[in-house]
């Protein structure tokens, strides 16, 4: 056993672990800069007219969304469009994705 590869091989492994903990630290930090709003028209006389309006920020662009209805029935898939509208009264969901990959979770509410 050569003593002095021991130590090397250990320091590098040691390296790599501290710079892989750093990258996922900051990855974790970007993603808390992602900020999400909405602005909700509830229906009219019940009618499904209902709307949304969804607005990222912080995090990188382009921002992807997805709605859902409370029951897990995907109306949208991934895509650019912020804007749900024709919506019956009831719970919803909208997952942002940015481009980095950070995720938020909003749930929206439609009377």
């Amino acid at each position: 056993m050569n003593l002095g590869r021991t130590i090397i091989y250990l320091l590098m492994v040691m390296c790599f672990s501290w710079s892989y903990l750093q990258v996922t630290a900051q990855e974790t930090s970007d993603c808390d800069r992602l900020e999400i709003s909405l602005r909700v028209t509830n229906t009219t006389n019940g009618l499904d007219n209902g709307r949304v309006s969804i607005s990222a920020q912080g995090g990188a662009a382009p921002y992807y969304y997805v709605f859902y209805h409370e029951t897990g029935h995907l109306i949208t898939q991934e895509n650019t469009k912020n804007v749900l509208s024709g919506l019956p009264p009831g719970s919803f969901f909208c997952s942002v994705v940015d481009a980095n990959g950070c995720t938020k979770k909003v749930k929206i509410d439609i009377k």
